[in-house]
């Protein structure tokens, strides 16, 4: 019986293509992984644009590069990172499978983590830096065998060392006794790309994982994110410069927008798989305080290709808040299809310059 690929191959494919040269700033990119009924047999990935290893100097700008492997184990999901800077905005995102116990936690600049539970976490990382051995030098090595917290022990450096495939980059191992925690650390860096990869001291490092995320990494010429929960995943593009971080938990990316950051009522949000119908928040929402102009609209918007209900509703704060909340007026407005939920919240004076940009972070979701 021939060999099938998992459902992730035609993700990893795809990144491999856009990596080679093409833009993908076309919505209809299919960036979540296909269903199982539609994977086979993976395509032949295109070339990286360069198989030479990078040489001992890995701080250079990032470029973009194919993923390693075309396939991953079972189980793992794609995610995409993009560049999340208002300023200098490279235009690159990183692509990598992850591991199936792995979570999303947040995304900032041009850096994501994914967490695991105790001590089991990994992030990644591209953008114009120092190398790994200047980073030794001058925050590893004053902390060998100090004692007490931050002490560091059992470092490792190498300077050309496979990290992404046949991309050859630099290596930095230690222990580390960080807040209290036992930890091991291993940390790779070629071609602009780092990956910080922690795990508990003296116990299971995880090796197939960290192989599988290594090989799977790719970084493409995309302005494109995903947000994955319970098994689903969609992607959209963070509205910038607005988007400032965003959080994951609960089934929801949680989008922190400036200006306006010091309230909580200023955000965008994904729900994956809403919690509850727009019917029933909106009989939540008239029975709060300070919550007016609830108005529900059945079928009056669009949003991931079906027809969608849309629920708008104002809230006013007469006085700052005991925990430092500021005093004002929000208007909220969101959508709803399928089980997936967008909001968009900002004051009404955000609204009349960000209009625009509200209903385009509504059309990228897919």
């Amino acid at each position: 019986m021939p060999r099938t690929a998992s459902p992730l191959a035609a993700v990893l494919a795809l990144l491999a293509v856009v990596a080679a040269g093409c833009s993908d700033d076309g919505s209809s990119e299919p960036v979540a992984p296909p269903s199982s009924s539609s994977a086979g047999a993976a395509p032949s990935a295109a070339a990286p644009p360069s198989d030479a290893p990078d040489g001992p100097d890995h701080a250079g700008a990032p470029r973009p590069f194919a993923a390693a492997a075309q396939t991953a184990p079972s189980g793992y999901t794609g995610a995409r990172c993009s560049d999340l800077r208002g300023r200098g905005n490279s235009g690159l995102a990183v692509g990598l499978a992850v591991p199936p116990d792995y979570q999303a936690v947040s995304r900032d600049d041009t850096s994501c983590g994914f967490a695991a539970g105790f001590g089991r976490e990994f992030s990644v990382s591209f953008g114009v830096r120092g190398t790994l051995l200047r980073e030794k030098e001058r925050d590893v090595d004053p902390f060998v065998d100090t004692g007490g917290d931050d002490s560091v022990s059992d470092v490792r450096y190498a300077a050309d060392v496979p990290v992404f495939g046949a991309h050859h980059g630099e290596l930095l191992e230690y222990y580390c006794f960080c807040d209290g925690q036992d930890l091991d650390l291993r940390i790779v860096q070629a071609r602009g790309v780092r990956l910080s990869w922690t795990t508990p001291h003296d116990r299971s490092r995880h090796e197939t994982a960290y192989r599988a995320v290594t090989a799977s990494t790719a970084l493409v010429r995309s302005r494109t994110s995903t947000c994955t929960s319970h098994g689903r995943t969609l992607a959209f593009r963070p509205p910038l410069p607005q988007t400032e971080s965003i959080d994951f938990g609960g089934g929801v990316c949680h989008l922190y927008l400036r200006p306006g950051r010091a309230s909580l009522l200023r955000y965008a949000e994904i729900a994956v798989r809403s919690r509850a119908t727009l019917p029933e928040l909106a009989a939540r929402l008239r029975d709060r305080a300070g919550v007016t102009s609830v108005r529900l609209q059945p079928g009056a918007a669009t949003l991931v290709g079906h027809v969608a209900d849309r629920l708008a509703w104002t809230v006013t704060r007469r006085h700052p808040t005991q925990d430092y909340q500021p005093a004002g007026t929000w208007r909220s407005v969101a959508l709803d299809a399928g089980g997936v939920r967008v909001t968009w919240s900002a004051t009404p004076r955000q609204w009349r310059t960000e209009r625009k940009v509200a209903a385009a972070f509504f059309r990228s979701v897919h």
